[in-house]
């Protein structure tokens, strides 16, 4: 036999050191038990945090759901109150139209009132007038008929007196 080491063409491999196989397998089989709750815990780290994430991914499409239809809520009743100002708007514009022929009917009306409170004025005094008229005509006709009944007696005493006289100028037939 040839020595382990020596130096020829040919090689040979030097047989292993004498080792503790079973104490390498329990090491081995402890760092691979190691390793492997290692990665159970980091799978289940994993897989917590990705039910979290789905939790929360759940969570979000719900709020986004909840926003979208408050947001839709919030677009009808914008078009709503558009639709209300719109018809405020052309109600005030007919109210604003009212007013204005209200307006204008009413001046007619105070013009009309004033031009019949001048014309009752006017009649009042024109009234007042026939009336001081009416009084006078009044005087002129008691002072004639005062007149009257004067001139009345004086002709019937100057009736009576013709008679007396021609009574007594007339001899008796």
């Amino acid at each position: 036999m040839k020595p382990p080491f020596h130096h020829s063409t040919q090689t040979r491999v030097a047989p292993p050191p004498p080792c503790n196989i079973p104490a390498q397998v329990k090491s081995q089989t402890i760092k691979d038990s190691r390793l492997r709750d290692q990665l159970k815990k980091k799978i289940k780290e994993q897989e917590d945090a990705r039910a979290d994430i789905e939790r929360q991914r759940d969570m979000l499409k719900q709020e986004i759901l909840q926003l979208e239809r408050e947001i839709e809520e919030q677009r009808r009743q914008i078009e709503i109150d558009r639709k209300t100002i719109e018809e405020m708007g052309r109600e005030r514009d007919l109210l604003q139209n009212n007013l204005r022929k209200t307006e204008s009917a009413t001046s007619k009306q105070a013009d009309l009132v004033k031009i019949q409170e001048n014309t009752r004025k006017n009649l009042e005094v024109e009234i007042q007038g026939y009336k001081a008229e009416a009084q006078k005509q009044r005087q002129i006709i008691y002072g004639l008929e005062k007149e009257r009944e004067k001139y009345g007696q004086q002709a019937s005493d100057a009736t009576s007196k013709y008679m007396q006289v021609i009574q007594r100028s007339i001899p008796f037939i």
